[in-house]
């Protein structure tokens, strides 16, 4: 780890970290900075962003998010068609647990928020790869009713799936275990694209006492959040952000 920032310096910092549970809940608007994203996560996973912009002649677009447990790994790819071949430009983004030995602390350029950003990689889809994916999604029943209803708890395993295809707005969920879940086509195309090198989490049986330590953590400690899949998008059920 590189030194440079005075401690008061990084006290600063450290009280900014402390303050962003004041932001949550903010809308989503392509920002990628840590901050910014645990701010507007409810935001992004309810795909506001893509829905403002659905309409007749619009491109079409994907965000796939697979959370395996939100404070160890959080999977999200990006699916943008429109390129001259009839591909698209796919984007893997991967956030783990932070790691506070790589905070970068170097005078000239410090970024305390290293720990905390997404590892990203990018590639391009060939017309023949975007067409199998969208089979990949009808298989999985993406265009089907959406979930409306099912609750989605971050602690563990699931899938939300965001498009806007032909003009019109997909939206649902998979959570683990379900036969809906294990029965999904659109998972292996995508981690076989996916360039990050970031090893993907399985889904488990979890506990709190695993996760935290203890069968009842306190509610500081404790950073669980549910949310609900709505016939507009997503519905926050006691985020602890």
């Amino acid at each position: 780890m590189r030194t440079g920032l005075t401690k008061t310096r990084w006290n600063k910092w450290l009280i900014f970290l402390v303050a962003i549970p004041a932001l949550a809940g903010c809308q989503y608007t392509g920002a990628d900075h840590p901050v910014a994203r645990k701010a507007s996560w409810l935001s992004y996973l309810s795909a506001d962003d893509i829905r403002a912009g659905c309409r007749a002649g619009a491109p079409e677009r994907w965000r796939l998010v697979y959370n395996a447990v939100y404070q160890e790994q959080v999977r999200a790819y990006e699916i943008e068609a429109g390129a001259p071949d009839g591909g698209a430009r796919l984007t893997a983004k991967v956030n783990t647990t932070a790691n506070l030995a790589n905070v970068d602390i170097d005078p000239a350029h410090p970024d305390p928020f290293s720990p905390w950003r997404d590892k990203v990689a990018r590639t391009d889809l060939r017309a023949q790869d975007l067409a199998a994916f969208r089979t990949a999604l009808k298989d999985s029943g993406v265009f089907g009713p959406a979930a409306v209803g099912l609750e989605l708890d971050s602690d563990g395993f699931y899938w939300i799936v965001a498009g806007c295809s032909e003009g019109r707005m997909v939206f649902t969920g998979y959570e683990w275990p379900s036969p809906a879940f294990l029965g999904l086509r659109f998972d292996k195309p995508l981690f076989a694209w996916d360039f990050t090198g970031v090893a993907v989490n399985p889904p488990r049986k979890t506990s709190k006492f695993e996760l935290y330590g203890k069968t009842q953590p306190s509610p500081g400690e404790d950073r669980a959040f549910r949310v609900r899949i709505g016939e507009g998008g997503l519905w926050s059920l006691g985020s602890r952000f």
